[in-house]
């Protein structure tokens, strides 16, 4: 279907969950901002060790790999752009990880996809359920 290209274009096979998390992010309230900006930097000092933070960053290098290697590359960037904090204009790196697992869900493990989008879902998705 045409309208299937379309999507895939924008954010791959994945199009409508990767654009439902940014839009998310976008309506968060200032403190769900915030705490997804901290939860990044709070990962950060959980892997401050080197052998951890070199983990975690081979487990982000295998999602990227997976998007080039795919051909998502376009998708993934595409859709880390936009990954930004709705209040400071900042990258917000916990939506990044989010939907770049959101772009290659598909190619990843579940494991691989839960450590990148878990932190995003923990403040995103369990608020929105508790509302």
């Amino acid at each position: 279907k045409p309208q299937d290209l379309i999507e895939f274009a924008q954010y791959g096979p994945n199009s409508v969950a990767v654009e439902a998390a940014l839009k998310k992010t976008q309506l968060a309230t200032p403190e769900q901002a915030e705490r997804l900006s901290l939860l990044w930097g709070d990962r950060l000092m959980y892997n401050e060790t080197a052998d951890k933070y070199d983990e975690w960053n081979a487990l982000r290098m295998a999602a990227s790999t997976a998007a080039v290697e795919g051909n998502r590359a376009a998708s993934w960037k595409a859709a880390e752009k936009v990954a930004r904090n709705p209040y400071t204009g900042e990258r917000c790196y916990t939506t990044r990880d989010a939907v770049t697992a959101l772009v290659v869900q598909d190619l990843i493990s579940p494991d691989l996809f839960d450590f990148l989008y878990a932190p995003w879902a923990s403040i995103m998705e369990q608020e929105a359920s508790n509302d």
